[in-house]
C-alpha cells in the first residue's frame, strides 16, 4: 500500500557539469528541488582547472605575471596585477608612478568591460534582445581601446615589475576621454531600455535574495557585497588611499536580490567612469617603467608579504612566503565566497530562474579553484 506522505514530494536531484562557459569552468553542479522549487545547491569544484599559483613558482618572477593573467578569462589583468605588487614588496621594489598610475587607469577600463560582459550575460538569460545588441557595442568599443593599449583585447599582459609594457600618449588619452563621455550617456539609456522594464523587474527583483548578515557571514566584498546592503567599500577605499580620489555619488546599498546586484554594477560603472577621468588628470610625467631582472637580483627580499586589490568581483589577495619552498605563491579571490552563497540564493526559488541567479552572482570557478 502506497503510504500518503510519499505523494505529498516530487523530489529529485539534477546532476550536471562539467559546466563551461567563461567565468564558470569546469564545475559539477547537484542540485535538489521539489517540483519546480529548488531547495539547495552543492557546486563540485574538483573537475575544475588547477594549479595557477603552482605553475606561477615554477617560472622566473618578472615571466609568472603572464600566468596569472590566466586566474580569469575575463577579468585576468587585476591578477596580473596583483602579483607585480607582490613582487616589488617582496623585492623592496617602488613602481614608477606614471606606471603604478596607467596600471590603476587600465584596471578601470577593464572593470567597464567585465560589468558589461556580466550585463551581457544577464540579458541572455531574461531575453532582452535590444538589450544585448547595446551592450556588445560598448563592450566591442572597450575592447578596442584595450587592444590599442596592451595590444590584446583579453589576456593583457600589460603590466609589469616596475610599471607597465608601453605608454600612453596625450592623444590617446583624449580618445579614452572622449569613448567614456559616449558610454556614460549610454548608461542611462540602458536603464530606459531593459533594467527598469516591469517585465524585467518581474524577473529580477526579491528572486536569488542574500540577506545582509549572510553575506557578512560569507565575507562576500565587491559589488555583490553592496548589492546585498554591505556598505563597506574596498575599491573606493583602494582609490582614496593611493590616488586621493573619492566618487561624489553615494554609494549603492541594495537588498540583496538579482535587481540589486544589476544595479551595483551600474553604479560601479559610473565611478569607473569618473576615476578614469581623475587618472588622466592626475598622470604624472616620466617615465612608465623603472625595473630589470638585474634589480631583483640585486635588492633585498622580504621574507613574507600579502598584498590585496579590489578586482572585478570582490577582494583578490596573494600571499608570498620564500621560505615555503612547496607553496611559496599562496592566492587568494572572492570567488569561493560566491561559491558558498549559491545554495543560499537559490533556496526557495523557481528552478526556472536557476541560471539567472548563477549568472547574476558573477561566480569564477578558475578564481575559486585557484
Amino acid at each position: 500500500m502506497i503510504q500518503v506522505e510519499s505523494l505529498q514530494t516530487d523530489e529529485q536531484i539534477l546532476e550536471f557539469g562539467p559546466y563551461d562557459i567563461a567565468g564558470f569552468h569546469g564545475a559539477s553542479i547537484r542540485l535538489r528541488h521539489d517540483g519546480e522549487i529548488m531547495q539547495s545547491c552543492e557546486i563540485d569544484l574538483e573537475s575544475a582547472c588547477r594549479g595557477v599559483a603552482d605553475r606561477i613558482y615554477q617560472l622566473a618572477w618578472t615571466a609568472s605575471l603572464s600566468v596569472a593573467g590566466k586566474m580569469d578569462p575575463v577579468s585576468g589583468y587585476f591578477w596580473e596585477w596583483l602579483l607585480a605588487e607582490s613582487i616589488e614588496k617582496t623585492f623592496r621594489l617602488e613602481p614608477s608612478k606614471r606606471g603604478a598610475t596607467i596600471r590603476a587607469l587600465v584596471g578601470e577600463l577593464s572593470r567597464l568591460r567585465h560589468h558589461l560582459y556580466y550585463l551581457y550575460c544577464l540579458t541572455s538569460q531574461i531575453e532582452a534582445r535590444a538589450a544585448r545588441h547595446f551592450l556588445l557595442r560598448d563592450i566591442e568599443k572597450l575592447l578596442d581601446l584595450l587592444e590599442m593599449i596592451t595590444g590584446s583585447r583579453y589576456g593583457l599582459g600589460f603590466v609589469r615589475v616596475g610599471g607597465v609594457k608601453d605608454d600612453l600618449s596625450e592623444g590617446f588619452l583624449d580618445r579614452i576621454l572622449e569613448q567614456l563621455k559616449a558610454l556614460e550617456a549610454r548608461l542611462v539609456e540602458h536603464h530606459r531600455i531593459w533594467v527598469d522594464l516591469s517585465t524585467v523587474l518581474h524577473r529580477t527583483q526579491r528572486v536569488g535574495v542574500i540577506t545582509h548578515a549572510r553575506a557578512v557571514e560569507l565575507h562576500w566584498t565587491g559589488p555583490n557585497a553592496q548589492a546585498s546592503g554591505i556598505t563597506e567599500c574596498e575599491l573606493r577605499q583602494f582609490f582614496k588611499d593611493r590616488f586621493q580620489i573619492e566618487s561624489p555619488q553615494p554609494l549603492f546599498v541594495g537588498a540583496g536580490d538579482v535587481d540589486s546586484r544589476i544595479r551595483a554594477r551600474y553604479s560601479e560603472m559610473s565611478d569607473s567612469i569618473f576615476r578614469v577621468r581623475e587618472l588622466v588628470k592626475l598622470l604624472p610625467k616620466g617615465h612608465f617603467r623603472n625595473s630589470d631582472a638585474a634589480v631583483l637580483r640585486n635588492n633585498e627580499k622580504v621574507s613574507e608579504s600579502t598584498t590585496t586589490l579590489p578586482g572585478a568581483r570582490g577582494q583578490i589577495a596573494t600571499h608570498i612566503n620564500l621560505s615555503d619552498r612547496a607553496h611559496p605563491v599562496l592566492l587568494s579571490s572572492s570567488a569561493q565566497p560566491l561559491v558558498d552563497g549559491v545554495s543560499d540564493a537559490i533556496q526557495g526559488e523557481m528552478i526556472e530562474d536557476f541560471q539567472l541567479i548563477l549568472t547574476s552572482l558573477d561566480l569564477s570557478i578558475p578564481e575559486a579553484a585557484g
